[in-house]
């Protein structure tokens, strides 16, 4: 493996997921200045009773919003030996360093997921793909998540090219494919990764 640090971060999201998410952000902000003014000049309760009434559907629309706006950036400082999962939104960053392993393989895994929101057992059936590091034989760290397969692989990929170390496909079920990165005909340019425009993030 190359000593050496990197990063791998998404390429910026397609327009139509920007401009959703500049409107959505636009029409919360406009609707907490007129929460703001209520309070002041007509009814601070009018104000507040807006805010409890409405909580739970300006939670979804800022979901909706981070989910159209989001880029996940990883960073490896081999130097310090740590790692770090970085969301940024615009000039808004969140994420911390994490002790580093010694990675043995990458892995790029399906995983279905279901989404039972009232429990009546009917939920959202939908099938997401995480990238892992292994480590001592059986241990594992999700690095990445989509529910797009070609942008989850080529993390995955990106990844196991830069640390020099096997990729293990796990894309299609029931089947496991260990993949030299080197024979890979993936063409990534500099440190980004591209972003295909139907690929859909976690939120």
């Amino acid at each position: 493996m190359k000593q050496k640090n990197f990063i791998i971060s998404e390429d910026i999201r397609p327009l139509w997921q920007r401009i959703i998410a500049s409107l959505i952000y636009s029409g919360l902000i406009m609707g907490l200045l007129y929460v703001i003014y209520i309070s002041i000049f007509i009814n601070f309760g009018s104000g507040c009773w807006i805010i409890v009434n409405n909580i739970a559907l300006v939670l979804l629309f800022l979901a909706i919003a981070f989910r159209f706006s989001v880029v996940q950036t990883l960073y490896f400082d081999f130097t310090n030996v740590r790692y770090k999962k970085e969301y940024s939104v615009g000039l808004i960053k969140t994420g911390k360093w994490h002790h580093l392993p010694d990675i043995e393989y990458v892995c790029v895994f399906r995983q279905e997921v279901i989404k039972d929101i009232d429990g009546d057992g009917m939920g959202e059936h939908r099938v997401r793909f995480d990238v892992n590091i292994w480590y001592n034989n059986n241990r594992h760290i999700t690095l990445y998540s989509n529910y797009d397969k070609d942008s989850a692989y080529e993390m995955g990929y990106e990844l196991a090219k830069r640390l020099e170390i096997d990729l293990l496909d796990s894309t299609i079920q029931d089947e496991k494919n260990w993949v030299n990165f080197t024979q890979s005909t993936t063409t990534l340019v500099d440190e980004n990764i591209p972003q295909k425009e139907a690929s859909q993030e976690l939120a």
